[in-house]
């Protein structure tokens, strides 16, 4: 979803609640770039932002490490940096319920992350 399908939602759902347009599109678009702006800028001052209900943006440090470059064979060190934290645990619990609702069988392939593996079988979720 884009940030345009955001702004149009919340546009119709007002619209649809109240009848007429109680507010225009551009303060909408004004007030989810502030929400994002705002957003960002507590990230970058290491502060946590917790929205009750949807969930949190937790900064993270991440420690110093080795890493090589491929393409010009040689090793890097990557310095020690503060990172935004995946999404909360309950959103990405309540998605991968959903998902597995809708999905009755999963290529064994990609449940057992096996290279290697070329057949693919298929098999039933519920038994993985």
């Amino acid at each position: 979803m884009t940030k345009a399908e955001i702004v149009n939602a919340i546009f119709n759902e007002l619209n649809s609640k109240h009848g007429t347009a109680m507010v225009d599109k551009n303060t909408i678009l004004t007030v989810v770039e502030q929400f994002m702006k705002e957003v960002k800028t507590s990230l970058k001052n290491n502060e946590n932002v917790y929205l009750r209900g949807f969930g949190s943006f937790v900064v993270k440090q991440r420690a110093e490490k080795v890493a090589r470059n491929i393409a010009k064979n040689e090793t890097i060190t990557i310095p020690a940096h503060v990172i935004p934290s995946s999404p909360p645990k309950s959103l990405s619990t309540r998605l991968k319920v959903r998902i597995s609702n809708q999905i009755k069988y999963l290529p064994l392939c990609q449940t057992e992350r096996s290279i290697k593996d070329t057949k693919c079988q298929r098999t039933n979720v519920k038994n993985v």
